[in-house]
């Protein structure tokens, strides 16, 4: 017992000259942190799916942000922000995940289908069913991918919409 506590007061090695003062202390410390160490993305992505086993979905996203600061090219956080953001509410900051993620991954169907739920909460049909369209084609399951472009030509819905998000063969 002893031994252990001898070890425990000889670990601090911080002082407090070399921390910042003032009411931006909290702040500094943060940017500090997640600039020196890339590690720090995960256990952010890590606290964010920890809030969403405890179902606080509102307190996950700021954490899945803090892990997109220290790793932005975090592919999982850009999906679990789109995902938690459209679980939530939040349809722009879910469009902004999933967006990003699009930049980044292309034919991840997960964006597609992400985008497909934010615009048919928008009443953006159209925008909507060309993304699970597109969901759909980028998962292989093409059943019924006909059918729903047949009756959207015949009835002369928004060609330019399909055309910008489905692919030309």
């Amino acid at each position: 017992m002893r031994r252990r506590k001898t070890s425990l007061e000889a670990e601090p090695k911080t002082v407090a000259s070399d921390l910042p003062q003032g009411d931006y202390a909290a702040a500094a410390c943060y940017q500090a942190a997640t600039q020196r160490s890339s590690k720090l993305g995960q256990a952010w992505y890590d606290l964010g799916t920890a809030l969403l086993d405890l179902r606080k979905f509102k307190q996950a996203i700021p954490a899945f942000r803090s892990a997109l600061i220290a790793q932005p090219e975090s592919t999982q956080a850009m999906l679990a922000i789109g995902r938690t953001a459209l679980q939530v509410g939040d349809l722009a900051a879910a469009e902004e995940g999933f967006s990003r993620l699009r930049e980044l991954q292309p034919n991840n169907d997960e964006v597609y289908l992400g985008l497909g739920q934010i615009y048919r909460k928008r009443r953006d049909f159209a925008t909507a069913r060309a993304c699970l369209v597109r969901a759909r084609m980028l998962r292989g399951n093409r059943t019924g991918i006909d059918n729903l472009k047949s009756r959207r030509c015949s009835r002369g819905d928004g060609d330019n919409q399909t055309s910008r998000i489905l692919p030309t063969a």
